[in-house]
């Protein structure tokens, strides 16, 4: 028999017993299975583990740069690059040097549309959304070994696990939560969770919901987008290429959207007396007699004598698209042992930025082509990055030469508007300096005003150290490895992040704010 006092501690059913627990299915609209499976959805991963990239041949390629724009000192291959795409010369002859020089990259390794290759692979399966039911106790300790011989399948289940963290793994498949103490943007010492990147081998579990039957996510339809998707692509019609990747996504995407548990109404001042309650979370004053109300719904399970529609979409199938796009980019990592040598310099939900070498194994493993979905291609071609910085995720910049010997500047800075953005920024964070610029607040809009654009500024300031909450800081080789443990690495006072875990906002003369 159960100990029916676990089940009230998990909260996961009223009392019940062994049989029931077996026979019982809840639905999606379940408070408890939203909450749980609500917590095993995390979007794609990011993560920037070496600082700095160079090719072999930078002295041979910065002498061409050199003799082409003539009047330069500098040996800086940003200094060179950006000269170069300033000048209005002649660049055939440049082009053609540089396209002869043969030189290590890196490559962009990017899976060949990754939402839609994980929804119509035969090898994801999905949940049926009313089939979920809690895992009974002994049933876990066996399904622990199953998990970690990689024997779990066919079973389909979402976990909270405990895990045992290796101290040999470069790359984590899974970040941590871990609780550090930092100063807040108000200046306050504060201790909070972040998630920050270790891994290891599962070691209990603690809670589960057990998926009983499988179903397939419909890949006709997602083939279908996909196709008109690159159809528009070649076309260059980039509205219709844009409005199918948006069809595409929003498949599983309103799956995995939060919960709405507010409503709003229209109140005169004699209804808001009669109405108001802790359940009132905000009102709004719109003219001399009325309100804008915005309430709280109770949160319960929805059943069919309530109504007969709801718009508490199944977030089964968000969770697990999800986690089999984790699997499809695990593949490439597999394959180049990325997860215990230092192999990929940064990675974002869909690609990889891992030494052109590495294509050959790709190759050789079946996991190369064009268009084939849950294989992937190098998103330069023949051409590759010949000097990158990677600073953070959403932070990186690349100089890349072309198979036809172009140079191109590829900038991302997440926060930072890209008409304000410069290289500089880039150098003077990976040397150790902050930056910052003023930008406009964001735009304001209230019932009784509408929409109010803020004529004043507010400044920016990026840290130089915003990736050391995920990683530490790098070695004498630029290669920035996990933490071992939370306590491994310890911020002090001075260290200063927002919601954003490394961006802080400040005004003029003011106290820091969101």
């Amino acid at each position: 028999m159960v100990e029916e006092e676990w089940y009230e501690t998990t909260r996961m059913v009223a009392k019940h017993t062994e049989k029931e627990n077996i026979e019982k299915v809840y639905s999606h609209t379940n408070p408890f299975i939203r909450n749980f499976i609500r917590r095993s959805i995390k979007g794609g991963r990011f993560s920037a583990n070496r600082k700095s990239f160079e090719t072999n041949k930078m002295d041979e390629i910065c002498n061409v740069l050199k003799e082409y724009i003539s009047q330069t000192e500098s040996n800086n291959i940003i200094d060179l690059c950006k000269e170069y795409s300033a000048s209005t010369k002649d660049k055939a002859e440049v082009h053609s040097r540089l396209k002869k020089i043969e030189c290590t990259k890196l490559m962009a390794f990017d899976a060949n549309g990754l939402y839609a290759s994980e929804m119509s692979d035969l090898d994801s399966e999905y949940p049926r959304a009313e089939s979920g039911r809690p895992f009974l106790l002994e049933e876990e300790k066996e399904f622990v070994k199953l998990f970690n011989k990689q024997k779990f399948r066919p079973r389909t289940a979402i976990l909270t696990v405990w895990f045992d963290y290796p101290k040999n793994m470069f790359f984590q498949p899974i970040p941590a939560k871990d609780k550090i103490t930092f100063t807040n943007k108000e200046g306050k010492k504060e201790t909070g969770n972040k998630i920050r990147f270790r891994n290891g081998f599962c070691h209990d579990v603690l809670t589960s919901v057990d998926i009983q039957e499988i179903v397939k996510a419909g890949g006709r339809i997602i083939r279908i987008l996909d196709d008109l998707r690159n159809k528009y692509k070649r076309e260059g019609n980039i509205v219709g290429s844009n409005c199918m990747k948006l069809l595409g996504n929003s498949l599983y995407g309103k799956s995995i959207q939060k919960d709405i548990f507010t409503t709003r109404h229209l109140w005169n001042e004699a209804t808001l007396q009669a109405n108001f309650d802790s359940r009132v979370k905000t009102y709004e004053k719109i003219n001399d007699t009325q309100y804008i109300f915005e309430t709280e719904i109770e949160e319960k399970v929805i059943t069919t004598e309530d109504s007969k529609s709801t718009r508490l979409t199944p977030s089964h199938l968000g969770s697990f698209v999800l986690s089999h796009s984790k699997k499809i980019m695990n593949n490439f990592i597999h394959v180049i042992n990325g997860f215990y040598k230092p192999e990929i310099y940064y990675t974002d939900t869909d690609s990889l930025y891992i030494s052109s070498k590495n294509w050959k194994k790709l190759n050789r493993a079946g996991l190369v082509s064009e268009k084939d979905y849950c294989k992937g291609k190098n998103d330069y071609g023949d051409g590759g990055i010949i000097f990158g910085l990677y600073l953070a995720p959403k932070v990186k910049y690349n100089i890349v030469l072309t198979s036809d010997g172009v140079l191109k500047e590829k900038k991302t800075f997440k926060g930072y508007s890209n008409d304000k953005i410069s290289v500089e920024d880039y150098v003077q964070l990976a040397s150790g300096h902050d930056v910052s610029n003023e930008f406009n607040k964001p735009w304001e809009k209230s019932f009784t005003n509408g929409v109010v654009i803020p004529n004043d500024k507010q400044t920016k300031v990026f840290r130089s150290y915003l990736n050391n909450v995920k990683r530490k800081p790098p070695n004498s080789e630029g290669i920035m490895y996990p933490y071992n443990d939370k306590d491994e690495y310890s911020f002090d006072e001075n260290y200063e992040f927002d919601d954003f875990d490394y961006l802080s906002n400040q005004e003029e003369n003011e106290d820091c704010f969101k």
